[in-house]
């Protein structure tokens, strides 16, 4: 009973594999599979590092900006206790909250500051597409430096994808290297073949009106022969007669 069982078992499994294989070769998974492996394997990354990294970062974010929003309207309000000499200005309070508003954004952009503080009030860059990017750069080994991984967490995790990603990532090059291997071959191919069969189809184009030509010059040819052969016969046939008729005239 248990060999039975066994050999069953053994059966199915054989079957599995053999419908495994049908799929495998029916949709070309070698071209495919590769893609699909490195595809799932970033998208892993970037729920890992999602996950480590989003909760911090927007935390930080969060403070910044009201670290930021609190500065700026204390020095709004120290710069509208000094004295102006714009009378206009000194009566409007709103109009001097916008000079000295433009003021500090001219400080502010003199310094290369801008996109600094623009780049930290934004939206954490730890979104699905921001996470895939990272783990893109990390078994690339591009890395732009944005967005970075600061938790300790992070960085450690970073470390160990990079070491399963960059091989993951050889073998994805080595596919597609095979494959441009063997696409411009058939394109070079191709494109010898049509070189090859081009001067053929020219000469034939050109031997067409040749050999109409050539049978036409034939045969004017051979019917001015025909023609001259005919008024050689009748020569000589008028010849011959004008012999008979001399020796006829001699016999009398």
């Amino acid at each position: 009973m248990e060999f039975d069982e066994e050999r069953s078992i053994a059966c199915e499994m054989s079957n599995i594999f053999q419908r495994l294989k049908w799929i495998y070769q029916k949709f070309r998974l070698s071209y495919t599979l590769p893609f699909f492996i490195l595809i799932s394997y970033t998208l892993i990354g970037a729920a890992i590092f999602r996950k480590l990294e989003l909760e911090r970062d927007q935390r930080e974010r969060e403070t910044f900006r009201d670290s930021y929003n609190y500065a700026m309207d204390q020095v709004l309000r120290r710069m509208l206790e000094l004295r102006c000499q714009d009378v206009v200005i000194r009566a409007d309070e709103h109009l001097q909250m916008r000079y000295a508003r433009e003021a500090i954004g001219w400080f502010i952009d003199y310094l290369n500051l801008t996109q600094v503080i623009k780049e930290r009030n934004d939206s954490s860059p730890w979104s699905w597409y921001g996470s895939m990017f990272y783990a893109g750069q990390l078994y690339t080994t591009i890395g732009y430096g944005l967005p970075v991984a600061k938790t300790r967490a992070g960085q450690i995790a970073s470390i160990f994808y990079i070491m399963l990603g960059i091989p993951v990532f050889l073998i994805i090059l080595k596919e597609v290297g095979r494959l441009l291997s063997r696409a411009l071959r058939k394109l070079y191919k191709r494109i010898r073949t049509a070189k090859s069969k081009l001067p053929t189809r020219q000469l034939t184009r050109i031997g067409m009106p040749v050999k109409a030509l050539y049978t036409s010059a034939y045969s004017i040819a051979t019917s001015v022969g025909s023609e001259h052969r005919k008024l050689a016969h009748v020569e000589l046939d008028s010849e011959l007669g004008a012999n008979e008729q001399n020796a006829l005239n001699k016999k009398l």
